[in-house]
């Protein structure tokens, strides 16, 4: 696999070249720059040894010019000017060693021409010292010969072509000085020209690639937006190609994932359309066959108001409520199927602004509705079967009791007290019954008035006392006065319930406790036992119908108290809850509104 290359390195590339172009120039305009400055400096220095061999040409013409006459012999030690002007030729040939000290020749040349006027200032003493006599005549005139030499060889010999040559060499480096500065400046014009053109060209070749890919992947997203076949993959192996290649693969994961979503919605049992602002559809599943027995190409542009069991306009507040709503859950429509069944449905629907179509689950729920019917028709059937037979079996039980037409030993009255309490529980399971189908159907309403709770704890008491003793359980109910809102009946029953099951799971010997406080506007009641407890994992499954606790010490039961004592504090605006542990037994508690008393002003 060949390592992808970024396309910020190409970026960088693009920028370095030209840079590099002209850091090249730069170098060679330094280069230039640099020689020209030599030429300078070197034009400077011939020029100045030139200046120095003038003057000191000049101060030994004066020199001699002093010294040229018998007279300015005679005179040479009193004149100042003669040891002036021999300080500032002695200066003259110092500057020059030091102008020269790089150049050999040159430097032989001006230590030559010094010697010689070493020798002249000698031979110039001498003739000072030398009086001008017959007897010395012979020697000062070869004293003066000398001197003559000496004067000539400063003065033409090889230190005036020195001072020639230096003042030449000085002209012409001036003349190459200015010539590199020139041909500088025409190095640095052409590279800024030719960096210029070569980052243009550059940059148009690698906008243009970049341009051209770009346009590949824009054309492959329309394309991909429209179903249609994408564009080859891009060849290379920088950030551009990468991104087509992962573009390639989403798309193939996408045709995958649509490909798997359409399988799902062809092959659901749900009945799965859209529909349009109208209420016309515009897509379905082959569900719709099973559901309306017309088929998807049957049904894509009817109206749903053509299978509305119900009147036409319940579409039209469907649609509208759905458009305004964006989402709307488990809403029933009846369906007239293309039979002429009539189908009970929940739709789940979906409303998209973006592209002003809901999509809709209809789900078939004629089965449940017909069981539920059934239901509560066996429910209605149970109620009305079963209630007069036992009211009569338990008005018999207590006529019995009595003894009004009968005398019973004690077995007999302990028969007929058992046989009252099952027929009591017989009745207590159909009024069950009757209250979980209220609840299930949402019919149950409740009367709220003020209610002492102590006239419930009264009544609890009364209905619980024979079933207590038989368990040897004690019941303790605190005295409250305490009023709340709620209904008497099912108040009666919550606390029944509650203390009912209390006895079945206390031990004998055990007290059971029924309290009750207010905070905060809520009457807090209190049931608890003394028995096993419940475990903790089952604190909310235990209000669910057809529930009980897994403890062994339990009784059998029908599993509907706790559901139906849920169901009323709820509907008379309380909460309700468990709290158990095992070595404490078990506490039911639930609240209910307290009655507001207003203090008199």
């Amino acid at each position: 696999m060949r390592k992808r290359s970024s396309l910020s390195v190409k970026v960088l590339a693009l920028v370095l070249c030209p840079l590099a172009f002209q850091l090249v120039f730069l170098v060679w305009i330094a280069k230039l720059e640099r020689d020209a400055d030599q030429q300078l400096s070197m034009s400077l220095h011939a020029e100045k040894i030139s200046e120095t061999i003038n003057r000191l040409s000049s101060d030994i013409f004066d020199f001699a010019a002093l010294c040229n006459t018998e007279n300015a012999m005679n005179t040479l030690g009193s004149d100042a000017a003669f040891y002036d002007l021999q300080q500032k030729i002695a200066n003259h040939y110092e500057e020059l060693r030091n102008l020269t000290k790089d150049n050999e020749d040159v430097r032989v040349i001006v230590e030559g021409s010094e010697a010689a006027m070493h020798r002249m200032v000698d031979t110039s003493q001498k003739l000072k010292a030398t009086e001008n006599t017959e007897k010395d005549h012979q020697y000062r005139k070869v004293l003066w010969r000398s001197f003559r030499a000496d004067l000539k060889n400063v003065l033409y010999g090889g230190l005036a072509e020195v001072a020639k040559g230096q003042k030449k060499f000085a002209q012409s480096s001036a003349e190459a000085q200015l010539s590199l500065r020139a041909f500088s400046q025409n190095v640095a014009m052409s590279g800024a020209l030719v960096t210029i053109c070569f980052a243009a060209i550059i940059a148009v070749y690698f906008l243009k690639n970049v341009t051209n890919r770009l346009k590949v992947l824009n054309d492959n997203a329309g394309r991909l937006a429209a179903g249609a076949p994408l564009s080859p993959k891009l060849p290379g192996n920088d950030d551009i190609a990468f991104l087509d290649a992962t573009f390639h693969e989403m798309a193939a994961a996408l045709q995958e994932s649509a490909r798997k979503e359409q399988a799902v919605v062809d092959n659901a049992r749900d009945f799965i359309c859209s529909l349009d602002k109208s209420g016309r559809f515009t897509s379905a599943n082959p569900a719709c066959r099973q559901l309306l027995g017309l088929g998807p190409d049957e049904i894509l542009g009817t109206h749903l108001a053509d299978y509305l069991a119900d009147d036409r306009s319940v579409a039209q507040t469907f649609m509208k409520d759905l458009i305004k709503a964006g989402q709307m859950d488990n809403v029933g429509l009846s369906l007239r199927r293309h039979d002429g069944v009539t189908l009970q449905t929940i739709w789940s629907s979906h409303w998209s602004e973006e592209r002003t179509s809901a999509s809709c689950i209809v789900h078939d729920i004629s089965e449940q509705h017909a069981a539920q019917q059934l239901r509560r028709e066996l429910v209605a059937m149970i109620t009305h079967d079963l209630r007069t037979p036992l009211t009569t079996l338990n008005n018999v039980f207590t006529l019995l009791q009595r003894g009004e037409h009968c005398k019973m030993d004690e077995e007999g009255e302990r028969i007929t007290s058992m046989a009252t309490r099952q027929v009591e529980k017989m009745a207590n399971l159909v009024n069950d019954l009757l209250d979980i189908d209220k609840i299930n159907s949402g019919q149950m309403h409740v009367d709220i008035s003020k209610v002492l709770l102590d006239e419930c704890f009264g009544a609890c008491s009364e209905n619980l006392k024979i079933l207590a003793r038989d368990k040897q359980v004690t019941l303790e109910f605190v005295s409250t006065t305490l009023m709340v809102l709620g209904e008497e009946e099912k108040i009666d029953r919550i606390l029944t319930n509650l203390v009912a099951n209390a006895i079945k799971f206390s031990p004998k010997g055990g007290t059971i406790s029924v309290d009750v406080i207010d905070k905060d506007g809520l009457a807090y009641i209190s049931v608890e036992d003394q028995g096993p407890g419940i475990p903790s994992d089952q604190f909310q499954t235990i209000f669910e119908r057809f529930r009980q606790s897994d403890s062994s010490h339990s009784s059998m039961g029908s599993g509907l108290g706790l559901a139906i004592c849920k169901a009323f504090v709820e509907v008379q605006n309380g909460k309700i809850w468990v709290e158990s542990s095992s070595d404490k037994g078990t506490k039911f508690m639930f609240t209910l509104p307290l009655v507001v008393t207003v203090e008199p002003g």
